[in-house]
């Protein structure tokens, strides 16, 4: 079904966040992070950071030829990188319009904070369980700084990528396996919309992190589930009525 590609950016070593360099970011990074990913997941990550930051705008068409030279590589990556966009909602593939990326409509930002609301939610509860039971909550603390430093930097991209963290460090410390697996598109799709709706009045948001760190910390499900709640909530309304002149209702 991959008939065509396109090109994208990559991903700083252990910077955790995408750079608006194109390939020479990937490129560079490759040989200190082959041992960890492979080169498919590579350009999967610099696709996925170009689409969530709209250097590749929505309904733009991938061409595989460009992004082949873009990365210096063969076909044979950029076509394993497309089936996980794909999966995780970022590129639509048919062989008349080829493959471009996803646009996305009002219905699809609803979407994903009612599958928020069930599963976000849920894994925050697990997690605070799981603190309970005596796991260690450091490695939350340390996204939640992050985060929370980010706000400083006015930068899109790192605030973007450092809010989402803390979200995904909450899903790491459930311990579900599947939920993780299931929370992937989910999480991508997410840093998509927080970049396309993110403006300076968002470092609210960190207030609630920080709220729902705590009760993770305590070791208390119950609060921790329903400030979660609280907090998806909060974001829902604002961010439709943001992206209402922008996206079509579906």
């Amino acid at each position: 079904m991959y008939v065509t590609g396109d090109g994208q950016k990559a991903l700083s070593p252990g910077s955790g966040r995408t750079e608006p360099s194109g390939s020479r970011d990937l490129l560079s990074a490759a040989p200190q992070l082959a041992s960890e990913e492979s080169l498919a997941h590579q350009i999967y990550r610099g696709i996925r950071g170009k689409i969530i930051s709209g250097a590749l705008p929505q309904g733009s068409r991938l061409r595989e030829r460009e992004l082949a030279e873009e990365f210096r590589v063969s076909r044979v990556p950029l076509r394993e990188a497309f089936p996980q966009l794909e999966a995780d909602g970022f590129i639509q593939s048919s062989p008349r319009r080829g493959v471009r990326v996803t646009s996305l409509t009002l219905k699809d930002v609803d979407d994903l904070f009612e599958a928020r609301l069930g599963m976000e939610v849920y894994a925050t509860r697990l997690a605070a369980a799981r603190v309970a039971a005596g796991a260690s909550a450091d490695a939350l603390a340390a996204a939640l700084r992050v985060a929370e430093d980010a706000y400083a930097t006015k930068d899109p991209d790192v605030i973007t990528e450092a809010n989402v963290a803390v979200h995904d460090e909450i899903v790491r410390l459930a311990g579900n396996s599947l939920l993780s697996a299931m929370m992937h598109a989910i999480s991508g799709r997410y840093r998509w919309i927080f970049r396309m709706t993110y403006t300076p009045e968002v470092a609210g948001s960190g207030d609630e992190h920080r709220e729902i760190f705590e009760a993770v910390r305590n070791g208390d499900p119950d609060l921790a589930a329903a400030i979660a709640l609280v907090h998806v909530v909060h974001g829902r309304k604002p961010t439709l009525a943001m992206l209402a002149g922008t996206l079509p209702p579906q």
